[in-house]
């Protein structure tokens, strides 16, 4: 049995919205946009995870990890879906 080709990847969001970030309906809401818009565009194995703070752990620093089936997306294509995520 072989594994899929797939898309890792990482949402980050702006210092000047962090603050309300600490909201986990906020954090859900988030996520549940992501794999919808995800889903919108044909992928069908969304995984999601939140991580809270980046390498150091100094900071609060929520960013949304994606794993999903379909491999690589082209670069306006992802920053596309970034956008309109946060």
């Amino acid at each position: 049995m072989q594994i899929c080709p797939m898309a890792y990847i990482v949402i980050t969001f702006p210092l000047e919205v962090r603050p309300m970030m600490r909201d986990p309906q906020v954090l859900a809401l988030l996520r549940k946009k992501a794999r919808r818009l995800l889903r919108k565009r044909g992928y069908r194995m969304v995984f999601t995870r939140w991580h809270y703070f980046g390498e150091h752990g100094e900071k609060y620093h929520p960013h949304l990890n994606i794993l999903c089936d379909g491999g690589w997306l082209p670069e306006e294509q992802l920053a596309e879906l970034k956008d309109s995520i946060t």
